[in-house]
Formats: C-alpha cells, structure tokens, sequence
C-alpha cells in the first residue's frame, strides 16, 4: 500500500529515503525498486518482539476492560496473535476490537475472531487515528473507558 502511494504521488522516480527499522520488511521497497525507483533504506532502530504479556493486560483482556488494541505493523500482528494464545486468550478476543494500519496487518490475524478488525483506509497515523475516534463509542465511548481506568486507581 505505502508503495502503491508513493508511486501515485510522485512524477519522476527520484531517489527514496526509506526511514525504519532495522530489520525492515522489503517488500515495499522490492516493489518500487521493481518499478525503477532508487530507495535507500536508512535503519535508525531496531524491533525486538515481546516475549510476554504484563500482568494487568492480560487481566484487563479477560475482564473485557481492554476494549481497543492498535497495531502498526504484520509482525507485531503476528506476535499478538502468538501471545494471545500463548496466554489462553481466546476466548476472550470476542469484546476486543482491533484497528491496523493496513489489511495485510488485519489478514495476519485471521486465526481468532474479535469483536470487530478495521484497516486504515491509508496507511498513515492520521488515518490510523480517525478509524480510533470512529469506532471508539462502539467500543464503549472514549469517556466510559477514561472513567473506568481513572476507577482503578
């Protein structure tokens, strides 16, 4: 997707300066390097998979009091799905709703069912953000969730 929008974007197919993680997924960059694009791929950090789950979110999951979770990318989609059910999660995905940036990041989810799964229309953050604002009284209202964290502590 973020691919298909650059090329759209831009007349000429001047050089890319692909920011990211270290270990990047290239398939973006293949496919404009496959269309005659030059991308540079500048690595500023690195992604390190979380091995766990902390304690109040999984017990927040199981009271259904984590109602929206975000995911940005296939690999931290991937390891979501690994950790619910490494921690016996399943069940209890039914009243959570999950937003990504892209489909890709919604079809690696496929092995559970949740309440509702949304895909940016474009993968960018402003959208990422509007799908939230949109589905957030769906998921209970962005003030009943505010007050019944504010009631835990």
């Amino acid at each position: 997707a973020l691919a298909n929008i650059i090329m759209a974007s831009e007349i000429f197919k001047s050089p890319v300066l692909h920011i990211g993680a270290e270990d990047l997924s290239s398939d973006p960059q293949m496919h404009l390097e496959s269309e005659g694009w030059n991308v540079i791929h500048w690595p500023l950090y690195k992604a390190v998979e979380t091995q766990d789950l902390s304690e109040h979110v999984i017990r927040d999951i199981k009271k259904g009091e984590l109602e929206l979770a975000l995911l940005y990318s296939a690999r931290a989609a991937q390891n979501f799905v690994k950790l619910i059910k490494r921690y016996e999660l399943e069940e209890f995905c039914s009243k959570l709703t999950v937003i990504g940036l892209s489909q890709a990041i919604i079809d690696e989810l496929s092995d559970l069912t949740f309440k509702a799964t949304i895909a940016s229309d474009k993968p960018t953050e402003a959208d990422l953000v509007q799908k939230v604002i949109e589905t957030a009284p769906t998921a209970g209202g962005i003030n009943d969730t505010q007050e019944r964290r504010n009631a835990h502590c």
